[in-house]
């Protein structure tokens, strides 16, 4: 479903004065001030959904998962963030996988970094988790 939101704003400027913009001539109401603004079409479209309804389906996945974690000394946590679209398409076609950590920090920000030491633990976990599952 489509919208369209339209938007305007007043612009005042230090000294009070208003910025005023003027519609062209060829346009509806064409040679009237206005203020400045414009229009945004939103269109919805899936991308990806929620993984954990399936991974709840498959509670094994990250029982071993933390297991794994805790034999590579890390302390195993779940918080939902947003992003992951690998993991969840994945998890939507069947194949469970949770993300994991990998030493990054403020993802996708200005001051985004990672721990070299954080994906040591990350490479020692992910290592652990093949052996677990070679157990099953």
């Amino acid at each position: 479903m489509k919208r369209v939101h339209v938007a305007a704003a007043v612009i005042r400027g230090a000294n009070g004065r208003v910025l005023l913009a003027r519609r062209p001539e060829d346009k509806h109401q064409g040679g009237l001030w206005e203020f400045p603004g414009g229009k945004v079409e939103v269109e919805f479209t899936k991308q990806y959904l929620n993984m954990r309804q399936k991974l709840d389906q498959t509670p094994q996945v990250t029982e071993l998962l933390f297991k794994a974690a805790e034999l590579a000394g890390a302390k195993p946590y779940s918080k939902p963030i947003r992003g992951g679209t690998d993991g969840a398409r994945l998890t939507e076609m069947g194949i469970p996988t949770p993300n994991l950590f990998a030493g990054m920090h403020n993802f996708h920000g200005r001051h985004e970094w990672a721990s070299a030491a954080e994906m040591v633990q990350a490479t020692d976990t992910i290592l652990k988790l093949m052996e677990l599952w070679t157990q099953t």
